[in-house]
């Protein structure tokens, strides 16, 4: 077991050593479906691209609702506190089809600007309008554009977080431990990233050209899966992949890591748990 400092953010990242560590159920590869999920009420953007945002929660998500129930897998969808206010029957929704519902801030703002005493206050305010939605607090949480503060991690911690995925430094979770708690961290990012192809408000790659990378990606990691375990996990945005061509990318990959042998489909929230029980990983 190793422990690593976490660069400019407070704590320490408690590392396994990566041959130790297993998934349930003895698979190898941890696929997990992540939409950070916000429209214009959320961002400051011109009026163009705000109508581009509101086409999330409006219409993609509820093409990504019927596409994941067809497909009979689940996912994390991280919404801020204001959209959850804006949009409460979607965000409903979300919950009661068996899916996860974390934090993505108050707004989609980083908080790298905040006061510490203003940054525990929009947590709060987060937490506040989900639970008021979806009848419980949201245990994980992801930082807009992901660039926490220096508070950011300790803050989660004393106020009933227990995951975090805001960074962008592992290929697998780890424990990070902060003043008077710790939290998982389940890292995203690079190429499982659908803002890198579809920012606009116009997509800027072809859907198949998508799909050929994250097919790409998919087999390296499901290779690698056979030497040690490995996660695939996408950070996706409803007013990109809800949107009928970008979703059948999508319907298109699940299937396809449907036919493979040794995948677990998992909630961020799941793992968070797995990893947490097993946390004495050497």
């Amino acid at each position: 077991m190793g422990c690593k400092p976490l660069g400019d953010l407070p704590g320490r990242a408690v590392l396994p050593r990566r041959s130790s560590v297993q998934w349930p159920k003895n698979d190898r590869l941890a696929v997990l479906l992540t939409f950070d999920c916000y429209g214009s009420e959320a961002v400051h953007v011109s009026k163009l691209m705000g109508t581009a945002f509101d086409y999330g929660p409006r219409r993609g998500v509820w093409h990504i609702l019927e596409s994941l129930d067809k497909l009979g897998v689940k996912a994390t969808f991280n919404i801020p506190g204001v959209t959850a206010e804006a949009y409460p029957k979607t965000i409903s929704a979300i919950a009661q089809a068996g899916h996860e519902v974390a934090a993505l801030g108050y707004r989609y703002d980083p908080p790298w600007h905040m006061s510490e005493a203003e940054e525990r206050q929009s947590i709060q305010k987060a937490v506040s309008a989900l639970e008021g939605v979806v009848g419980h607090r949201p245990l994980g949480w992801r930082t807009p554009q992901s660039r926490p503060s220096f508070h950011t991690l300790p803050l989660l911690s004393e106020l009933g977080f227990v995951w975090d995925s805001s960074l962008r430094n592992d290929e697998i979770p780890y424990i990070m431990e902060v003043d008077g708690g710790s939290l998982v961290e389940i890292p995203f990012g690079g190429a499982c990233d659908d803002m890198n192809y579809w920012g606009g408000p116009f997509p800027t790659f072809s859907a198949a050209s998508v799909l050929s990378v994250w097919e790409d990606e998919l087999d390296v990691l499901y290779e690698e899966a056979h030497k040690q375990c490995s996660m695939f996990i996408l950070c996706l945005h409803p007013f990109f992949v809800g949107a009928p061509v970008e979703l059948s990318v999508l319907e298109q990959l699940v299937t396809r890591v449907k036919q493979l042998d040794g995948t677990w489909f998992a909630r961020c929230g799941e793992v968070a748990a797995w990893w947490a029980q097993n946390r004495n990983w050497v």
